[in-house]
């Protein structure tokens, strides 16, 4: 809830001159004012914007200020308060609204009044930190795509820019105050406990699968013991995007289930015939560029969904999303560039992330 706080400089009585009123509006940092009557009662409002405009119009600075307002102010009711709506209407600039009057359903009293900087300022003290954010890392799978290094040690532990891969990504959330991590272990699970336990300064808490439970599904074991939406992260991906802004949409926007999307372009090496409806000759392409939509590997569950993946087997994310959405299940999705991400999970990747690591 966005803190409201009672504005005095942002109310001004109705038979107060435009020329006094100027100077109060002076002190406010949105020149905007909401026009009272003695009971505190919203008349309307007037705009550095509606002053310029009347004395255009030959009107005198002795002239009262209600005489410039605007008669029907948009305001919300004690009893009616919609957060959304109010998120909705400041993120949209071209509405031109930088306050909002909350008045009494009765006599239209005013009791406190939203900013715009209320909820901006709200907003960035909501994102700077993931605290109390559960964090789920998947590390329990072979790795095979980094194959032969794989065979020999864990994907996690894989070198890269002098330490392993989990300490970037384990960074990643660290560095917004993350705190609370669980790591989901199976292949090779003494190796990278061992590491974990004596080489990150941070409460491990490892979800022992024992056998291989896919993208999603160690999530399962630690059902009940979280009480908020839990944040998850493939162990093949690093990322330079606004993690808590992700996190801050998923609870806007009320969803159960969100993940992280990129556009990606693909150039097929070869010329390109096309056909038509009837299989004949249509035209040639050289070496098309097309472009994707693709799910980069992270995600946020609510812990209210858990309960409808299935104990102890093997569930991947994609499936997890499709059921989902046959229980309509609200899926959100939040879109970064391609270059604020990069897969380290196969060698062509792995041997271009340093320059990732290095522009981050």
């Amino acid at each position: 809830m966005v803190q409201m706080i009672n504005y005095i400089n942002y109310k001004i009585f109705e038979k107060i001159s435009i020329s006094k009123s100027i100077e109060k509006m002076e002190k406010n940092d949105l020149k905007i004012l909401f026009v009272i009557d003695k009971k505190n009662k919203l008349l309307g409002s007037v705009t550095d914007g509606d002053i310029r405009r009347a004395l255009i119009k030959k009107k005198s600075l002795n002239s009262t200020i209600y005489s410039v307002c605007n008669k029907k102010p948009f305001y919300f009711t004690k009893n009616k308060i919609k957060m959304e709506k109010i998120y909705k209407i400041f993120s949209n600039r071209l509405n031109h609204i930088e306050a909002i009057p909350i008045v009494q359903k009765k006599g239209k009293k005013i009791i406190k009044i939203i900013t715009r900087n209320d909820l901006t300022n709200k907003v960035k003290k909501r994102d700077d930190k993931l605290t109390n954010i559960p964090i789920l890392i998947i590390a329990g799978g072979k790795g095979t795509r980094l194959n032969p290094f794989s065979k020999v040690l864990p994907k996690p532990l894989i070198p890269l820019d002098e330490k392993p891969i989990i300490d970037h990504i384990i960074e990643t959330f660290t560095k917004h105050g993350a705190k609370m991590f669980y790591v989901s272990v199976n292949y090779k699970s003494a190796i990278l406990k061992a590491y974990l336990n004596n080489n990150i300064k941070r409460k491990i808490d490892f979800v022992e699968e024992k056998k291989p439970l896919g993208t999603i599904g160690s999530l399962k074991l630690i059902e009940g013991k979280i009480n908020k939406p839990i944040i998850i992260s493939n162990c093949d991906i690093l990322t330079k995007f606004d993690i808590p802004k992700f996190y801050t949409q998923h609870l806007r926007k009320k969803n159960h289930l969100s993940l992280v999307l990129s556009k990606v372009k693909h150039q097929v090496p070869y010329g390109v015939c096309n056909l038509d409806n009837k299989g004949e000759f249509n035209n040639f392409e050289e070496k098309p560029n097309y472009k994707f939509l693709i799910n980069i590997g992270m995600y946020i569950v609510n812990p209210e969904i858990i309960k409808f993946l299935p104990i102890n087997k093997k569930v991947d994310m994609n499936d997890f999303i499709n059921l989902m959405k046959k229980k309509n299940k609200r899926i959100g999705v939040h879109f970064i560039e391609d270059k604020n991400w990069t897969d380290i999970g196969e060698w062509a990747k792995y041997e271009t992330s340093q320059s990732f690591l290095s522009n981050k």
